[in-house]
């Protein structure tokens, strides 16, 4: 991420996951079946309405968050067979991501893979992120990831960090 974000950037991004961490560890101490559970299985679990939104919302962007560190290789326009096959290139599966991130005010850009099927998707709602599956990639397009290195201008974000997507991530062999 160093590529395109520098050091004060990620370690404020850093920061503000830790805090959802550290609250999302409060509601555990009061709930301990919540401990190690996923989004669907938080989804499930029978909690007051309240708690469970909570609960639902914290670990929700938790988990997107940890997506996103994880979405970057570290060198540019890593090659992926599938996306070829899909897309025709990765540079219009990248042309794609980009369209629809620049096009959301906030939230995250995400790719999901079923099976062979690649998804582009993005929501603000992040509960909703995890109802049709796992996110493999996410991009943070709120103000709070890139602001401080792009100021407004989210589209030369998307424009540097794109190359460095991890699209290998996509090949069917990796699930």
């Amino acid at each position: 991420m160093n590529r395109f974000l520098s050091e004060e950037n990620i370690a404020l991004h850093l920061e503000y996951v830790r805090d959802k961490r550290l609250k999302y560890s409060i509601i555990e101490s009061s709930f301990p079946m919540l401990s190690g559970k996923s989004v669907h299985d938080v989804f499930r679990m029978k909690l007051n309405p309240r708690d469970k939104l909570d609960a639902v919302n914290l670990l929700s962007e938790i988990k997107l968050h940890d997506i996103f560190f994880s979405s970057f290789a570290k060198t540019q326009y890593p090659r992926c067979r599938e996306i070829e096959e899909k897309y025709g290139s990765e540079a219009e599966f990248l042309n794609s991501l980009y369209r629809l991130a620049s096009s959301r005010a906030h939230g995250f850009a995400l790719v999901y893979l079923h099976g062979t099927r690649i998804e582009i998707d993005a929501t603000s709602d992040y509960p909703s992120a995890f109802r049709i599956g796992q996110p493999v990639l996410a991009i943070d397009i709120c103000e709070h990831s890139y602001f401080m290195d792009y100021g407004f201008d989210k589209e030369r974000y998307l424009i540097s960090m794109l190359p460095y997507l991890d699209i290998t991530k996509l090949s069917a062999n990796s699930e």
